[in-house]
């Protein structure tokens, strides 16, 4: 972003990633050029003005002069150049509204073509509060939503938020009778806090039953503590393994919390699982997608700034309050808010719902860092004026995505735009979450440490860590053009980068800016930092000094050479000392399991007292690094069986990945001794392993894990004494098996190979489009031998595969099924879970081979693909060959 691209200089490079670039070749889509009621495409190369579309009604529309495909040479004088297009327009608004209301656009051929917008007036300069442009905005918005015959997205919260009489009495029109908030985990996250809100605002306790039956639906598919937005679990394999996905998940603990706090009875084993997932997040950087170790940078989806939201209602539900730890790491996770903003729109599936959250978890820092806070605002006021519609609702413009939708757009959908309209109103104090008077309603509950220790508190500070040129002043008076993630970025990669900036930026609370800074003293070399850092009283220091043994978000660790027996010496000390934080712990724990076999060997009985933390991530980092001596003469005995019971036995995919592959790389190194003591251990955890995957206080089932799982200790299997064989004889994923879900439609061989001479042979990939299910194979083999005439229909040229099956079972070259065997009809995967029905067809006198695709372990690419059930008429398709001559 730093960089000039030909449009942009250096000194003017926008402040929000992504942003249009007068070099790209696409156009870029503003959908509302705020209240005008225009979209305008900037097309590319350059950065022309294009009418999109006019919006029917709007004032653009009134002028009877305007249509698609005009070009708008300027606006009010302007064109777009030296700094963001976005800003400029969302600028042009805010000044027409404070003068005239006059937007005049200079059309192609045409003319000038004055559009008039109402006089708003100017913003204050303490917006929204005391602000009488706000006061309308907010104004016009209530009336939109109180024609709503039913609540949509945001709108309860909304007008509770302003505070005003008649808009309550719209909500209390809504509550009448109301039966559910949705059936979706994104509409209770989302919807259910404002459901809490009322409860809280009027003492209706009407609404209670149904907070209630939200809190159950969300109990019965709750999975190892998160959910996925839908309303199941997610496959197991989800998203790199995330089984869960924790954009909707951090929102629906906030409920269960908002619903505690209206005195709701909570499932206990439901909360504690889910507040022990989310809240072990807060000060270790991004809460990640779903269920894995927290992710780095700044993209993040408002995933944190959620957290940050759930984390005020934590302190609001526990007694000691604004002294609880949860208050201390409710500030940590809202002001990454502040360090992220530069980072717009940009997540998984465009990241509007990221600035819902990050707009909300600012307000929280009003009072507490009011520079920070209002550099935020003022940066991104364009934003707002650029978000509006002409009718008075509210998106979220910058990107043209899903959700720049405002509550007369989202046609019974989910009108994001009014989420973030509560950036007008959090200030007011209207709501529990936001700073209103406590509820006289409002209940507390003692609630546990869900994760970590006393030394884990710390990472929850928003003060500089002591000892550094730092102070609270300096962080008092942040502002984004200096202070946010891309500045420190731009200081950083300075060439003339000094130690004291360096170090600055070390001590800093945030810590995906310590690891920035982390990454810099590895790529520099400057390993006389790291052993100080070690050696620090402060657990952040030590954490710091640790990222350069284990690397960083897309950071390396230093190399081999530069990491000294000092270095691994610090790192075990922390393993060894009880009172570590986890978080500390971790990294000494990964970092470990970079030293020579005999420095883990020196902390092998403390690394076994791991597997027994009540966390997935200190197990799993345990259980990788012990493997590093598992199969030694003098460990082997006592390490092998901790660590292949530990690895069966988590439940989730990328722990359990990690794990169980750190076993299997071990074990295909060992010793024959280590290998023959190995093998019962691996198959009595197989055979005792479940068919399914269930939550134990539910019976939610997890689609695809058990066989993962199984499939995974499989593999380990097949590196000791009969291991192959036991697991050709593993059941394997047929599709009547991925239909039904039943172990007992899985095919089982049996061990006593079944001759089919048939099938024997070399076959070549010859068919395509290839059949998607049974009624198409013949047809798709006749428009084969069709396109063939007088051709020999044998002859493939450069065949995607090649296939040979031999007598005995035995598969050749093929590229699609190597690791299999065969026996009879059925292509068996060995490594892979799944047997593959074959069949010979003989079409004019041309034997070809059907060979089901299978896919079955495929890993869904959306939530909808990971949550749906498979359809009682689906079919994996086929791969069609020819036999070769």
């Amino acid at each position: 972003m730093a960089k000039d691209d030909g449009y942009y200089t250096p000194e003017t490079t926008p402040l929000f990633n992504p942003y249009p670039k007068v070099t790209d070749k696409k156009p870029w889509l503003v959908r509302n050029f705020g209240p005008v009621g225009i979209g305008i495409n900037l097309v590319r190369p350059g950065m022309t003005m294009q009418i999109h579309n006019v919006e029917p009604g709007s004032p653009a529309e009134k002028t009877g002069k305007l249509e698609k495909g005009q070009i708008i040479e300027s606006i009010n004088g302007r064109v777009l150049e030296k700094i963001d297009p976005r800003v400029i327009l969302g600028d042009l608004i805010t000044e027409a509204e404070a003068k005239d209301g006059k937007v005049v656009l200079k059309i192609k051929d045409v003319g000038d073509v004055t559009v008039n917008i109402p006089v708003t007036g100017p913003y204050s300069e303490t917006w929204p509060m005391d602000c009488p442009k706000s006061d309308k905005v907010v104004r016009q918005l209530a009336e939109v939503l109180a024609k709503e015959e039913k609540p949509q997205w945001g709108s309860v919260l909304f007008l509770l938020s302003t505070g005003d009489e008649g808009d309550l009495e719209v909500v209390k029109g809504w509550m009448k009778d109301i039966e559910t908030i949705g059936g979706m985990n994104w509409e209770k996250g989302y919807k259910g806090p404002g459901l809490c809100e009322y409860y809280l605002r009027t003492g209706d306790q009407s609404v209670l039953p149904v907070i209630k039956q939200m809190t159950e639906e969300l109990r019965v598919n709750m999975y190892s503590g998160g959910w996925s937005g839908r309303g199941a679990p997610a496959a197991f394999t989800y998203s790199v393994g995330t089984g869960q996905v924790h954009a909707s998940g951090v929102n629906c603990m906030t409920f269960l919390l908002m619903a505690k706090l209206c005195g709701v009875e909570v499932d206990e084993y439901m909360f504690n699982e889910a507040f022990t997932q989310f809240y072990r997040f807060a000060g270790h950087g991004n809460v990640a997608y779903g269920n894995t170790l927290p992710e780095g940078g700044f993209r993040d989806n408002g995933k944190t700034s959620g957290l940050a939201i759930g984390l005020t209602a934590a302190a609001m539900v526990d007694p000691k309050g604004e002294d609880s730890v949860y208050a201390k790491a409710r500030d940590n996770s809202a002001m990454k808010a502040f360090y992220a903003t530069n980072w717009f729109h940009a997540a998984h599936t465009g990241g509007g719902m990221g600035e819902i959250w990050h707009h909300a978890a600012i307000s929280k820092m009003r009072e507490k860092r009011p520079t920070p806070y209002r550099s935020f605002l003022d940066t991104r006021r364009w934003v707002m004026d650029l978000s509006r519609r002409f009718d008075g609702s509210i998106g979220i413009a910058g990107m043209d995505d899903r959700y720049d939708r405002s509550a007369t757009e989202s046609q019974g959908g989910r009108a994001w735009g009014t989420y973030f309209a509560l950036t007008y109103t959090y200030p007011r104090k209207h709501l529990q979450l936001f700073g209103a008077p406590r509820s006289k309603w409002a209940k507390t509950f003692e609630l546990p440490r869900p994760w970590g220790n006393e030394a884990d508190d710390t990472f929850h500070s928003i003060e500089p860590i002591p000892g550094g040129t730092l102070t609270t002043e300096d962080l008092e008076n942040e502002k984004v053009e200096t202070d946010a993630s891309l500045a420190v970025l731009n200081k950083l990669s300075d060439p003339n980068l000094t130690d004291e900036t360096l170090i600055r930026y070390i001590q800093h609370p945030e810590y995906d800016l310590r690891s920035i800074a982390m990454d810099q003293v590895v790529k520099r070399g400057k390993t006389e930092m790291v052993v100080p850092l070690l050696k620090s009283d402060d657990p952040r220091l030590r954490q710091a000094g640790l990222l350069a043994l284990t690397g960083m978000f897309k950071g390396r660790p230093l190399p081999p050479d530069q990491v000294t027996p000092e270095m691994y010496d610090l790192a075990g000390r922390m393993i060894e000392n009880p009172d570590e934080s986890w978080w500390v712990a971790l990294h000494a724990i990964d970092a470990l399991a970079r030293a020579k076999p005999e420095v883990i060997a020196k902390h092998r009985d403390r690394l076994i007292e791991f597997l027994d933390y009540d966390s997935s991530w200190l197990q799993t980092a345990a259980v990788c690094t012990l493997a590093k001596i598992a199969t030694a003469p003098e460990h082997y005995k006592a390490v092998l069986p901790v660590i292949i019971k530990k690895a069966a036995a988590l439940r989730v995919d990328s722990a359990s990945y990690r794990s169980l592959k750190a076993i299997a790389d071990a074990v295909q190194a060992a010793s024959p001794e280590v290998k023959e003591f190995a093998s019962p251990l691996l198959k009595e955890t197989y055979r005792d392993f479940p068919d399914v995957l269930t939550e134990p206080n539910t019976g939610a089932v997890m689609n695809r894990g058990a066989q993962t799982v199984r499939s995974r200790i499989g593999t380990i299997l097949q590196q000791v004494p009969d291991g192959m064989e036991f697991v050709r004889r593993l059941p394997k994923t047929t599709v009547a098996s991925h239909i039904s879900g039943k172990p007992s439609d899985m095919y089982a061989y049996d061990g006593n190979f079944s001759k089919n001479p048939d099938i024997v042979g070399t076959w070549a990939w010859a068919v395509w489009p290839q059949p998607s299910k049974p009624s198409e194979v013949d047809d798709r083999i006749k428009a084969y031998l069709k396109g063939r005439k007088g051709k020999d229909p044998t002859k493939v040229d450069n065949p995607k595969d090649i296939l040979q099956l031999a007598d005995g079972g035995k598969v050749g070259r093929s590229k699609f099924f190597s690791g299999y065997f065969w026996s009879g009809d059925m292509l068996i995967g060995v490594n892979e879970d799944q047997a593959l029905k074959m069949e010979v067809r003989t079409v004019d006198g041309v034997d070809f081979l059907v060979v089901e695709k299978g896919g079955f372990n495929a890993i869904p690419k959306t939530e909808e693909e990971a949550t749906a059930g498979v359809p009682a008429d689906w079919h994996c398709g086929y791969h069609v060959y020819v036999r070769q001559k």
